[in-house]
This record gives C-alpha cells, structure tokens and sequence, in this order.
C-alpha cells in the first residue's frame, strides 16, 4: 500500500539517522572510554538557533540512573539540571545562554556506584534568530480577567505562565530535533523571550463573559477568538497559540465547557482543561512525562488519549498544541502515525524520556525512538518553505507568483515560480499523502514538474487537491480535475477564448456588482467612516484585489486576519442576489446582506453545510439569494443553506477576509419591479 510505504521510507529515514545513534557505522560506547558519557546529537562548538538543547547520548556505565548536566556559563536557576539514564542510554535538557555554552555531563545514581570516569565536557553555541516572525503565546481570560484554571490538585499553583513558558520551549526544541533526525537541519519557529529567557505570555482579557463563550459552537468561538486577539496585537509577523484560561469541566454531564482544539490561518486554540499537569519548569519536565497519578474526571477533564494518567494528559495536551500550530503553519493531516499532524502527538513525552508508565504494574514502558512524535517528511518539507522558519531576517517578495497547471503532453504538473519552486504536495480527502521536493542543495528552480502517474501511485481514484510553496514561502493550490480541465477547456476554445468567465445576457435585469476595479467598494471603521477604494485594482491592506472580473479575498499574510469589504451603495426592497465563488482547501468567506452573513467556505472542509451534495471543492458554485419582505432565502448550487435569514429594511453587501484564498465573479444584483 503506498501510505503503508511512506510510512517505511520515514521509519527508514529515522533508523538511518546518525543523530539518534542508529547508523551501523556508529559503534558501541566502551566501558574503557575516557570519559563517562558522549552525546550522540550533537557536535562540540555546535550553534544552535534557539533556546533550549535536548542532549542524547550513550553512558559507559549501565547502572546509571541519572545524568546531572552543569552549564557553567549560566546564571539561571537551570544551570545545573538532571537527566533520565536507562540502559547506558541518556537524555537531559540544557537551557542556553547567548553565546558560549560550557557544558559538562555527569552520571549518577540513588545510593549506587558508578564507573570513576571524567565527565564529559562539550561547548555549545546558542546563538538567537533575528527572523521577525514568530508565535506568541496568549492566555485568555473572560471578561473578569480571572486567570485560574482548573485543577484536580490541592492548593495548585496556577502558575499559567511558567507552565507556558516551558511548554513553548518543548515544542520549539521538538520541532528543531525532529526536523533535524530527517536531515533538514534544526529548523524551527522563532518566539518571543524576554531578558531573563523567559517566554513572553501574553494575558488578554476577552470581551465576554466565559457563559457566553460557552455558548458559541467551536468555529464560531474560534472565530470570535481571532476577531479579539488580532485587534488587539500586531499580527503583521505573528502567529498566536490561544489557551483558553476559562475552560471548565462539569463531573456532573462529563462535559467540557471553553475546549476546543482548532488551528489554521495565523491561529491555534486549545483549552486549559490539562494545563494543571504540564511542568513548569524545564527541571520538572522528566518527572511530569513519569508522573503516573491517575486523572481524577471528579474534578477535571481527562484529555489524555485514553491513557488516564497525568503524563499522559500533558503528553498529549502539550502535542495537540503543536498540532494546531502545524494548522496554523499550513499544514493539514498526514496519516503517518508518529507524525505531529496525526495523532502521532500523543507521545509528545517519549522524546524526552527513554521509557513511560503504564497502568498495569509500575513497570515503565520502554518504546523505540522511532516511536516517539515526529514531524513526518510531507510536514517537515512544508515548514522549511515557511517565513516562521527561516532563523534569519531576510527580504522576502510581496506578490505571489506561483502558478500550478497540466501539461497534457507530457502528463505531468507542472508548478512555476520565478522566485523559485520549494514545495509540493499532493493531498487526498484533507490528508496529505504524496509529496516532492526539489534538490535541496541546489537553487529553488523556477519550473517544477510531477508526473500525474506518479500522483496516481498514492492517490489512484478521486480527485487530488494540491499544494505548492515558493522559496518565498507562498502557497498555490489548486486540483488535478479542476486543472485538467481547465487545460482541456483552453484547448478547445484556442488561444483567444476566455474559458474563466461564462456569458452574461445583457437584458436580464441583473446589475454587476464587480467591475475592473473595486470601485464602488470601500472599508468601513467602527465609526462608519468609509475608506473607498475607486478606481484601484487592490484594497489598502491587499486583502483584497480586483481581476479579470473577479474579487479575490487573498490569504491572511497579505493584512489583518478579519477584513470586510463593503459596497457603497445600499440595498432596500426586495432582490435577488447571484454570486459565483471559488474556494481555496479549507477557506473561509462570508458573504454579507444588509448586515447579516452568510458563511462562504469551502463547506465540504471547513462547515457549517458539510453534507452538500452539489457543492465542488476548488471549483466554481454558486449562491443564489432572494430577499423578500425582510428574510432571505439562501442557497448553493441549487440547495438550501438557510430557508429564512432574518435582514434588516435596507443595508450595503458585504465580503469578509478570513482564511485562505476565496475568489468571487458574477456578483450581480436584480432589484424587485
């Protein structure tokens, strides 16, 4: 089976992996050697671009229980920090300091001896990312601004921000680890820390009170989330991790209020239902991910995958948090198991320990690091095309000038940029399960090309969406049917014919509301002050552009996260309203009437009307809506949306910028007689 391949090729991948020690060449510590340990993963002088180092190693004492590493070059209270040996096998966390890291490490145990050997001393040099984009960490309270979580401990802490502050740093290091065992380098985000080392935690206080939150269904909250946060911090080079402070679980119906985990666009949301079990600090990490305390659902939510045990919880409540980041980085579902996109986010904890708990005995679980949560080759391979990836401050081009198309000759696809091919992928039913890359020791190349047969090797029947990336980090997407025929359809109609937009009767009564430009459209501020856009091809922001008669809603990297655009004009009375729309994987569009909107989105993907039957991913549909009396009447291609939208006397249409691509034609609007 080919997903059964990709899954053999990337175990393949980590085996052969000089970083993890698996590589037959590499032989086996000696009892003899000089000193008592060696760190397999990384290299003396080493620079490395963030914060917090987890050294692997080999022992040369078998009875060792713990390392004890010493960074002489801090002053921080991790200066001196202990490690997890098992099997002359080693793992500890070094937090750095800018600059020159003199690192020792030394083996021990509880009341045995160990071999009288030098500890090892190993230099490491941390030297921190200039790259401007980077995640925030946010905290969100209620209205009351009340920052506790919830708890099954007595006399719990609520230390939120050390909590955070750790949990950030785990997944920056996992992500620049794994990326690392695959080859690519320790690639990873950037965050923001503060002079002390410490991750910036922002607490925003929401605009509503936790019931009311409660009462949004999980897209509507997260959408409300989004509309908060990004009017409230600059979002021009950020991304946000959200944990709701208002989470609650009721023991009574088993029920978690304020839980959610949702990622895409500049976003990822999850609740704090767990956040009582994550360690707070790196110290604590190793005991947290051995901590078999049971889950007590009298008091708190368990989130733990099934396993019901506080490592566990923080295992996989920390590995969900990645896992919406991964959304919010571009990423969609892999069906590797290990992988972070998969629920291969529940051993968040095995890369950092050598064993785990088990509830059957209180014998821990040895497991293979191949085991462990990684990110698999179609997600690595997307992230280094990533601005949040690039370490370094660089220019990077404005415009998007990727283009996907068939090249029936040939039966391949063919992706161009001129600034340079870095990516592509090939995804089946919201999964990425194929992907190619160019030679990554040679300059991105302007014309990539994948042959369709190779596609068909993963992918034999349906329809495959794709995805390409730049070395710009834009993104194109399109589909292999709706490609195909787009290529027949030029054909056909030779080199002349415009086969984007059907005929239009000119007698039909209908007024278009989209011309060359965005005249007659314009921004509104919170005093209704307008911001028109006349005359001009893009908005002032470039959420939105204007062409070849269409209104393209461009992705959040071009401006603010939620942006409207209305019409001038004001629409009373009774009409019907005709609007053709074109949606990226997983869009997200409104449509507005008179004030009221209708969701526009790619409805298969991204709700609410999933169970479409007519609706066409990545292809044209259209929405009809009539107006009558006050109420509209909403549909898709010819089924139902909503059979009675309530709208005020009169009002201007309205289109919204949310997430991903959305592409609008034949806006057209027929007054009743």
């Amino acid at each position: 089976m080919p997903e059964r391949l990709l899954r053999i090729l990337y175990l393949l991948a980590l085996i052969a992996s000089p970083a993890l020690g698996y590589a037959e060449v590499q032989k086996p510590f000696a009892a003899s050697n000089a000193a008592a340990a060696r760190v397999t993963n990384y290299t003396p002088g080493e620079v490395i671009r963030y914060p917090v180092a987890l050294l692997v190693g080999e022992l040369s004492d078998a009875k060792a229980t713990q390392v004890t590493l010493t960074n002489a070059s801090s002053k921080r209270p991790t200066a001196t920090m202990k490690g997890q040996a098992l099997g002359r096998k080693f793992k500890v966390l070094a937090e750095l300091v800018p600059g020159e890291n003199k690192l020792t490490i030394a083996p021990g145990s509880a009341g045995e001896g160990v071999t009288a050997a030098a500890p090892l001393a190993i230099t490491l040099n941390y030297k921190p990312q200039t790259n401007p984009h980077f995640v925030r960490m946010i905290y969100m309270t209620d209205s009351t601004g009340e920052t506790a979580y919830q708890s099954q401990r007595e006399n719990d802490a609520q230390d939120f921000d050390a909590k955070l502050d750790t949990a950030m740093k785990l997944m920056q290091t996992l992500t620049a680890e794994r990326m690392h065992d695959l080859g690519y380098g320790r690639q990873t985000f950037n965050m923001e820390l503060d002079e002390a080392g410490k991750v910036k935690v922002h607490v925003h206080k929401g605009a509503k009170p936790a019931a009311d939150y409660y009462k949004l269904d999980d897209q509507a909250w997260y959408r409300e989330v989004a509309k908060e946060v990004n009017a409230a911090f600059d979002m021009k080079h950020a991304k946000n991790i959200v944990i709701a402070a208002y989470t609650r679980w009721d023991p009574a119906t088993k029920r978690a209020s304020g839980h959610t985990a949702l990622g895409g666009g500049n976003q990822g949301l999850f609740g704090s239902g767990n956040l009582f079990t994550w360690p707070s600090s790196l110290a604590d990490v190793q005991g947290v991910f051995m901590d078999a305390t049971r889950m007590d659902t009298t008091k708190t939510q368990d989130d733990s995958g099934g396993r019901g045990m506080v490592w566990s919880a923080a295992a996989t409540t920390i590995g969900a948090t990645l896992h919406e980041m991964g959304h919010a980085f571009g990423l969609p579902h892999t069906r590797v198991s290990t992988d972070v996109m998969s629920r291969g986010f529940d051993q968040f904890n095995r890369v950092f320990t050598l064993s785990e708990p088990t509830r059957r005995n209180n014998n821990p679980r040895l497991f293979k690091p191949e085991e462990a949560t990684a990110f698999a080759p179609p997600s690595a391979e997307s992230l280094l095309t990533s601005r949040w990836f690039a370490l370094d401050a660089r220019e990077f081009a404005q415009k998007n000038d990727i283009s996907i198309n068939y090249d029936a000759a040939d039966d391949s696809i063919v992706i161009k940029s001129p600034t340079g091919v870095g990516f592509f992928a090939a995804d089946s039913k919201g999964d990425a399960v194929f992907h190619r890359s160019p030679p990554r020791d040679k300059a991105a190349p302007a014309e990539f090309r994948v042959p369709v047969a190779d596609i068909r090797k993963v992918i034999p029947e349906g329809d495959a969406m794709f995805r390409a990336a730049n070395a710009d980090g834009h993104v194109g997407r399109s589909s292999l049917e709706r490609l195909v025929k787009r290529a027949a359809e030029q054909k056909d109609a030779g080199p002349k014919a415009d086969a984007k937009q059907p005929d239009k009767k000119a007698d039909d009564g209908f007024v278009d509301l989209i011309g060359k430009d965005l005249t007659g459209w314009c921004y509104k501020d919170k005093d209704g002050k307008e911001e028109v856009f006349d005359g001009k091809t893009e908005s002032s922001d470039k959420r939105y552009t204007a062409k070849d008669d269409m209104i393209v809603v461009n992705g959040r990297g071009a401006g603010p996260a939620l942006r409207q655009l209305w019409t001038t004009a004001k629409f009373g009375k009774d009409f019907e309203l005709r609007v053709e729309f074109r949606a990226a994987v997983n869009a997200d569009s409104g449509l507005f009437v008179r004030g009221p909107q209708l969701q526009v989105r790619d409805y298969l993907v991204a709700g609410p009307y999933k169970n479409l039957k007519s609706y066409k991913p990545q292809d044209w549909n259209q929405i009809v809506v009539i107006v009558k009396d006050n109420v509209a009447h909403c549909t898709c291609n010819g089924e139902v949306l909503e059979a009675a939208l309530r709208l005020p006397e009169t009002g201007p249409i309205g289109l919204e910028a949310d997430r991903n691509q959305m592409e609008y034609r034949n806006l057209r609007i027929k007054m009743a007689k």
